[in-house]
């Protein structure tokens, strides 16, 4: 009994673990060359990107939200799988989900919403900048007090030894 436990904890460590490794082929380094070759095209296919730059939105929603999200989730049996078939449902182009998806979804929520995003944006990047400076501020004080206080040191040894 205590080998068939074994061997199915292993198991599904396995499949967790190859469902983690399609999800970073199938998530980001596909969708990366795909959007790369949309770049890079001679004549831009205006389309494509945009289609690419509406997959990145999504994939960073999904990413920002797991993070918040993830002991919540994390549990859930065959998330794994489930997100990597989402993913694949995104930039399939039968599929068209990724379209589908930000049109639906995301477009009209944050279309409404722009403006109060936007704010909040500039109100945390007050907030950093002032905790940046008023930090800095510190360790220059800090470490001007602390080289000097090196330098003082330095030459009270120099003439104790003469």
């Amino acid at each position: 009994m205590l080998h068939i436990v074994i061997l199915l904890g292993s198991l599904i460590v396995m499949v967790s673990m190859c469902t983690r490794i399609l999800i970073l082929i199938a998530g980001y380094i596909y969708p990366t060359c795909k959007c790369f070759q949309a770049i890079e095209m001679d004549v831009l296919d205006v389309d494509k990107l945009l289609i690419w730059c509406q997959y990145w939105v999504i994939i960073a929603l999904i990413n920002v939200t797991e993070r918040i999200v993830d002991p919540l989730i994390s549990w859930v049996p065959l998330y794994g799988e489930i997100k990597l078939a989402f993913i694949i449902y995104l930039w399939h182009p039968k599929t068209q989900g990724t379209t589908y998806v930000y049109n639906t979804y995301l477009k009209p929520h944050l279309s409404k919403n722009i403006m109060d995003i936007d704010e909040k944006f500039k109100l945390a990047q007050t907030w950093v900048e002032g905790m940046l400076s008023m930090h800095w501020r510190r360790i220059h004080t800090l470490g001007h007090t602390k080289f000097l206080e090196v330098v003082n040191f330095l030459s009270l040894q120099s003439l104790h030894e003469s």
